[in-house]
This record gives structure tokens, C-alpha cells and sequence, in this order.
């Protein structure tokens, strides 16, 4: 990212406007008006975007509702997170409670533990969720994807849902398509 220089930080309840910084940081409610690009983005409490959200590290707890995009290099969250666009992850990620993601969850790795919906479709290198995880992505089952231990016998004859799944690794090979280790 380039050097954006200038920081937030806001304790309480605020509006923060749209544009590049090294950080965003807050505790309280913080409301984002436009898309935000920055270093490092630090927030417990609620907040809330109307844009999209581009950061080197993204570490929030409590409620996050982003309207846009959400693109992060690293990052860990708890609490609720509803991303309305997509999600993509450069590295590795972490969160627990309940993440929800409209539109395409994206990126090299997803640990976590909760709830987990993705609208339209996973794209993920690796994701290893312990809960309830809901999305139409019908290619995530199929000969080479086993149901991790603890998880309900199936029916041979009919596919699972993920929301069959008490808990599943999975990794995606180029060649294979999508196993589960």
C-alpha cells in the first residue's frame, strides 16, 4: 500500500470519511463513509461501512457490517461480521462468532469457529470451520471431500449440504479439485 500517512483514532462515536491511512483504530461505534484503504485496521465496538475496506491487517471485535468489499492481507475477528460484497484473504485469517459473506469468500486460508454463510461461492486455499456452515457451493463435495470425524453418516445416494459438516478442513488442489485433509 502506499504510504498513506495520515491515522485515525477514535474512542466513542464517530464518522471516519473515505480515503487512504497508516491506521484506523477505534473503540465505540465508528461509522465509515466511502471506501477506506489503510495499513491497519483495529476496532472493538460497532462499525459500520457504506464502502469497501482495504487493509495490510485487519483485527475487529463486536459488530462489523461492511456494505462493499472487504480485502485484507491478515486478519482475526470476533463477534459478528457481515460482509454485503465480497471477502478476499492475501494470507491468513481467523474468526469466531458469526461471519457472513453475500457475495464470494476468496483467498489462501480461513480458520474459525461459529457460523459461516457464504452466498455464491468459496475460493479458498484452505478453511477449517468448527460450527454451522451454510452456502450453495455444490463443488465442495464430491469423491475426494470427507466428512471430518464427528460429523453425521450420509446416505450414499445423497449429497450433503455443509451445513451436514460439525467440522471441516478443506484444501483446494489445482489437479484434484477439493479435498479434505
Amino acid at each position: 500500500m502506499e504510504n498513506p500517512g495520515k491515522s485515525v483514532r477514535m474512542s466513542g462515536s464517530g464518522v471516519v470519511a473515505g480515503g487512504s491511512y497508516e491506521a484506523v483504530k477505534g473503540s465505540g461505534s465508528m461509522r465509515i463513509e466511502g471506501d477506506v484503504a489503510a495499513h491497519r485496521v483495529d476496532m472493538s465496538g460497532s462499525m459500520t461501512s457504506n464502502g469497501s475496506i482495504k487493509a495490510d491487517q485487519f483485527d475487529v471485535s463486536g459488530s462489523v457490517r461492511v456494505e462493499g468489499d472487504v480485502e485484507i492481507l491478515d486478519g482475526k475477528g470476533s463477534g459478528s461480521m457481515t460482509v454485503r460484497g465480497d471477502l478476499r484473504v492475501g494470507r491468513s485469517a481467523s474468526f469466531s462468532g458469526s461471519l457472513s459473506v453475500d457475495e464470494i469468500l476468496s483467498g489462501q486460508q480461513i480458520r474459525g469457529s461459529g457460523s459461516l454463510k457464504v452466498g455464491k461461492e468459496i475460493a479458498l486455499d484452505r478453511l477449517e470451520w468448527r460450527g454451522a456452515l451454510s452456502s450453495p457451493v455444490p463443488m465442495l463435495w464430491g469423491p475426494s471431500i470427507i466428512p471430518a470425524p464427528g460429523s453425521p453418516a450420509l446416505p450414499p445416494t445423497r449429497a450433503p449440504s455443509l451445513e451436514s459438516f460439525a467440522f471441516l478442513v478443506v484444501t483446494a488442489h489445482a489437479h484434484s479439485g477439493w479435498i479434505a485433509t
